[in-house]
């Protein structure tokens, strides 16, 4: 996911969105990185210790299989963790 992908999403003004991203970078909660065909471009991810909370999450849920099929690819991934 990109910056501007979060845009699209309307959720805050862009200055809104990149003071939360950058407190959650500092907690550790997401990682950016520049896109490896466009420099411009930093995308954004959940790093691997929020992205085992949540597969974690799912797993004590017991919701993990049932659900994996209808999430985003990236929430599919974390359920099958």
């Amino acid at each position: 996911m990109t910056m501007k992908d979060l845009m699209r999403l309307e959720i805050a003004s862009a200055a809104t969105l990149q003071r939360r991203l950058r407190r959650l970078k500092a907690r550790g909660a997401i990682v950016q990185t520049r896109s490896p065909t466009d420099a411009r471009v930093t995308e954004i991810a959940l790093s691997p210790r929020v992205r085992k909370i949540f597969a974690r999450y799912f797993e004590l849920l017991g919701i993990a299989g049932r659900i994996a099929g209808g999430l985003p690819d990236e929430c599919g991934e974390l359920a099958s963790q």
